[in-house]
C-alpha cells in the first residue's frame, strides 16, 4: 500500500477547494456539536448541583396574615420553613433600575458567590450576577439605596432566581436584564432599611407533605400566592433553553455534514471517472478491490479526522464564551466544569459516519468492475438528461445554451448548490425574521391590546374600590398534566376596557365569555368550543370550563371570563378583586400592594430581547454566509475541473477568459436564486416547529412574520457571497492552458 499512499498528496493538491471546503464544514459541524453539547451538559449538571448543594426550595408562598409558629409547622409536616424578606427599591442614576433586596438565608435558597467575597459587614451587598454583568457594575464599587451606601462585596446567584423575573405570575418571560435585578443583604441591614417590604416563605419537603402544609396555611392564614418550583418560570425556563440547544445539536451539525458528504461524494465521483483506466491497471497488477477501496476511503478519513480534531479544539475554546453569554440571562453558576469523553468521541466519529459511506458508495461502483472494462473506459460519458430534452434552447445565445445544458447535465451539483444556499439563506434570515416577529408582537401587544399603564397586584382581595381604575380578580391555576408553567384565570367585567383583543380572523373578542389567550391555546392545543380542566394552585381543586374564543394575546398564558362566573366558581364574595388596572398612577398604599408593573417597563423588557437575539443571530448569519461561500466555491471548482477540455477548446476558438468564465460559472445562478427562495418558507416552518417544541416552557406566543426588507437584504448578502466565490473560481479558468484539448486528443 506504500505506492498507493503516495497518490494521496497528489489528490489533495489537485482538489484543493473541495478539500478545504469539506474540512471547514466538518470543523464547523464538530465545533457546534462540541460547544453546544458541553453547554447543555454543564448547564444541566451545574443546575442540579446548584439545587442540591444550595438547598433549592420546593415551593414558595405569601400569606395574607402573619404566619405564626413556623417551627412547629415544620416539625408537624416534616418540612423546612424559612422566611425571606424582600424589598423593591429604585437605584437612581442616568439609567435608573429596580433592585430587589433579599434577606440572606441560611437554610433554603442559599446564595452562591460567583465573584468576590461573601457578606461580612452590614454595609456589604451581594449583587445579582445578571444585573451586574448587564450594567457592568464592578465588584468593590459602592451603590446608594434608600439613602444608604453599600459596598458590592461580590456577585451572587440564587437557586430560585436563575432567570431574574420581577413577578413570575404577572410579567412576561421576556425581561429587560438592565432594568431589574436582585441583591442580598444581611438581616440587620434589612431591619434598618427604610422601604416597604414583604415576607415570602420558602419551604423544602416532599410533595405529599407540601400539600398538607398548603391546606393548613390556607385555612389558618390565607394564601396570597403559592408556587411550586416545578412551575416557577424563574427556575423552569432553563429547561426550555436546554431543549432549544438540543434541537440545535441535532440540526446544525447534521446539516453541515450532509453538505460535506454531498460535496465530497460529487468530487470523488468526478475524480474516479477520470481514473477508471488507472484503477483497471492497478487491479490487473494484483491489487484487490478491498485495498483500492481502503485507499480511496483514506481521503474522506483524512478530511474527517483533521476537521473533527480542529472542531473539537475550537468547540472547547468556544464553550467558555458561550457559557458566559448564557449567564448574562440565566444565572447558572459554573460550579464544576465537566468534560465528558462521549462528547469528544461523538464529535470525532460523527464526521466519519457521514463522509465514509458517501465516498464508499461512489468508490464501490468503480472497484467492483473488471480490469478490462475499466481500462477500456474513456472516462465519464456525457449523458443527455430528461430535463435537457425538455429544454427549448434554439432561440437562446450560445452562452445561455451552455449554461442551461451544464445545469441540466449536473443534477448532483444542482442539488448541493440548492441545499447549501437554502441552508445558508435560512441561517442568514433567522435573525432578521425573529427580530421582525418580536417587533410585530411588541407593537400588537402594547399599541393595540394593552390599554393600561399601571397594574397593581393587591395583597388581599377587596370589594370596594376607592382608588379608581378598573378591577379584576386574578387567581393562579395550573393544568391537570405536568406543565412547566402555570396560568392565570382572570375574572373581568364585560365592560372591561383595559385590554382589547381579536381572534385569528381579526374579529373583536368580548369579555362576556370564556376567552383563552394564544400562548395557552398553543400549549394545550385548544380551539373554541373545547372543554379544559384547570386546577387551583392554592387548593388543588379542579374546575372544568368551556373555551368560547381564543384571543390573539401573545404575552401571557391566561383564561379570561366574566368576574361573576369566576367568583361563583371559587366561592369568593361577588365583585371581589385583587388587581387594579389604570392609565394613571393611583394613590394605593404600598402596604396594600404586592407588586406594581408598568406597561412601559414590560415593553422595554421585550425590546431588550432584541439585543441578545441580534447578537446570537448575527453569529448564525455569519456562519450562513460562510457556508454559501464554501458551497459556491466548491461547486464552481468542480465545474472548472469538469470542463477543462471544453475551456481549452473555447480558448482556441477565440473566446476570452471572462466569456468562458461566464459560461462555466454562471450556471449556478438558477439554483442560488431557487435555493434562497426556498429558504424563506423553510425558515418559517423551522421557527414554528421550534416554538411548538418549546411551547410548554414559553409564556408567550411569537407570531412568525418574515420581513420583506430583511429578505431583500439577505438576498443581496447571498448575491455578494456568490459573486466573491465566483471571482475566486475565475482564476482556475484563467489557468487552464490552451494545450489541454490537444493533450486530451492525443490520449
Amino acid at each position: 500500500m506504500s505506492i498507493l499512499s503516495r497518490r494521496i498528496p497528489r489528490i489533495l493538491r489537485g482538489s484543493g477547494a473541495v478539500m478545504v471546503g469539506s474540512v471547514l464544514l466538518v470543523m464547523l459541524a464538530s465545533m457546534s456539536y462540541t460547544s453546544i453539547e458541553a453547554l447543555i451538559g454543564n448547564m444541566s449538571s451545574n443546575r442540579a448541583r446548584f439545587a442540591r448543594d444550595y438547598a433549592l426550595e420546593s415551593a414558595t408562598f405569601v400569606t395574607q396574615r402573619p404566619l405564626e409558629d413556623a417551627k412547629s409547622l415544620g416539625m408537624t409536616f416534616d418540612v423546612v420553613l424559612e422566611a425571606r424578606r424582600e424589598a423593591d427599591v429604585v437605584v437612581e442614576g442616568a439609567a435608573p433600575y429596580t433592585l430587589r433586596l433579599l434577606e440572606q438565608t441560611r437554610l433554603i435558597n442559599r446564595p452562591a458567590v460567583t465573584e468576590g467575597s461573601p457578606l461580612g459587614e452590614d454595609t456589604d451587598l451581594l449583587l445579582g450576577q445578571t444585573i451586574a454583568l448587564s450594567r457592568k457594575v464592578p465588584v468593590g464599587s459602592t451603590i446608594t439605596i434608600a439613602d444608604r451606601t453599600f459596598r458590592i462585596a461580590g456577585l451572587v446567584t440564587l437557586p430560585d432566581y436563575l432567570y431574574p423575573l420581577k413577578d413570575p405570575e404577572e410579567t412576561s418571560l421576556l425581561v429587560d436584564m438592565k432594568a431589574f435585578g436582585i441583591a442580598i443583604i444581611t438581616g440587620a441591614a434589612m431591619d434598618a432599611l427604610d422601604a416597604p417590604m414583604q415576607t415570602v416563605w420558602h419551604v423544602r419537603g416532599e410533595t405529599a407533605d407540601l400539600v398538607k402544609l398548603k391546606y393548613t396555611v390556607a385555612s389558618s392564614c390565607g394564601l396570597t400566592s403559592w408556587m411550586e418550583i416545578g412551575v416557577n418560570p424563574r427556575y423552569a425556563i432553563v429547561d426550555a433553553e436546554i431543549r432549544n440547544a438540543r434541537f440545535a445539536v441535532a440540526s446544525i451539525p447534521t446539516l453541515l455534514l450532509v453538505l460535506a458528504s454531498f460535496m465530497l461524494g460529487i468530487a470523488m465521483n468526478r475524480f474516479l471517472h477520470r481514473e477508471l483506466p488507472q484503477i483497471g491497471m492497478l487491479l490487473a497488477q494484483g491489487y484487490t478491490s478491498a485495498e483500492l477501496l481502503r485507499h480511496y476511503l483514506s481521503l474522506p478519513a483524512a478530511i474527517a479526522g483533521v476537521g473533527s480534531m480542529l472542531g473539537v479544539v475550537c468547540g472547547f475554546l468556544a464553550f467558555k464564551p458561550l457559557y458566559y453569554f448564557y449567564t448574562l440571562f440565566f444565572a447558572v453558576p459554573l460550579l464544576r466544569l465537566d468534560i465528558r469523553a462521549t462528547w469528544v468521541l461523538v464529535s470525532i466519529l460523527l464526521p466519519f459516519a457521514f463522509l465514509l459511506p458517501s465516498v464508499a458508495l461512489v468508490a464501490l461502483r468503480a472497484v467492483r468492475r473488471t480490469p478490462v472494462d475499466l481500462m477500456k473506459s474513456r472516462g465519464e460519458r456525457m449523458r443527455v438528461t430528461a430535463l435537457e430534452r425538455r429544454l427549448h434552447m434554439r432561440r437562446l445565445s450560445v452562452t445561455n445554451q451552455f449554461r442551461l445544458r451544464d445545469a441540466a447535465r449536473s443534477p448532483a451539483r444542482l442539488a448541493v448548490t440548492l441545499i447549501g444556499i437554502t441552508a445558508a439563506g435560512a441561517m442568514l434570515l433567522a435573525g432578521q425574521t425573529l427580530q421582525h416577529s418580536i417587533t410585530v408582537m411588541i407593537d400588537s401587544t402594547f399599541n393595540h391590546i394593552m390599554r393600561y399603564e399601571y397594574q397593581y397586584v393587591l395583597r388581599t382581595p377587596h370589594v370596594a374600590n376607592p382608588w379608581g381604575g378598573e378591577t379584576a380578580y386574578v387567581e393562579p391555576f395550573r393544568g391537570t398534566d405536568a406543565d412547566a408553567l402555570g396560568l392565570q384565570v382572570m375574572g373581568v367585567d364585560p365592560t372591561f376596557t383595559m385590554m382589547q383583543a381579536e381572534d385569528a380572523s381579526g374579529t373583536a373578542v368580548s369579555f362576556d365569555q370564556v376567552v383563552m389567550t394564544r400562548p395557552l391555546a398553543d400549549r394545550w392545543t385548544v380551539s373554541p368550543g373545547d372543554t379544559v380542566t384547570i386546577v387551583r394552585m392554592s387548593t388543588d381543586k379542579s374546575y372544568t370550563v368551556t373555551v368560547d374564543a381564543v384571543a390573539e394575546i401573545y404575552t401571557n398564558s391566561a383564561i379570561l371570563m366574566p368576574r361573576d362566573q369566576l367568583t361563583a366558581l371559587l366561592r369568593v364574595p361577588a365583585g371581589a378583586f385583587n388587581v387594579v388596572y389604570s392609565v394613571d398612577a393611583l394613590a394605593i398604599m404600598e402596604a396594600d400592594v404586592i407588586s406594581t408593573t408598568r406597561r412601559s417597563e414590560m415593553r422595554q423588557g421585550f425590546e431588550s430581547t432584541l439585543t441578545w437575539v441580534r447578537a446570537m443571530m448575527n453569529i448564525l448569519g455569519a456562519v450562513g454566509v460562510l457556508i454559501a461561500l464554501l458551497v459556491v466555491l466548491v461547486i464552481a471548482s468542480l465545474s472548472v475541473e469538469d470542463h477543462r477540455i471544453t475551456i481549452s477548446i473555447l480558448k482556441v476558438l477565440g473566446y476570452t477568459n471572462r466569456e468562458i468564465a461566464g459560461m462555466v460559472l454562471l450556471s449556478t445562478v438558477i439554483p442560488v436564486v431557487a435555493g434562497y427562495g426556498l429558504a424563506v418558507p423553510i425558515l418559517a416552518r423551522y421557527l414554528r416547529t421550534l416554538l411548538t417544541l418549546n411551547q410548554q416552557n414559553l409564556d408567550f406566543a411569537l407570531p412568525i412574520r418574515v420581513s420583506p426588507l430583511g429578505v431583500g437584504v439577505g438576498f443581496v448578502i447571498i448575491a455578494v457571497a456568490w459573486g466573491m466565490a465566483t471571482l475566486l473560481a475565475m482564476r482556475s479558468v484563467f489557468r487552464v492552458p490552451l494545450a489541454e484539448s490537444l493533450k486530451a486528443a492525443r490520449e
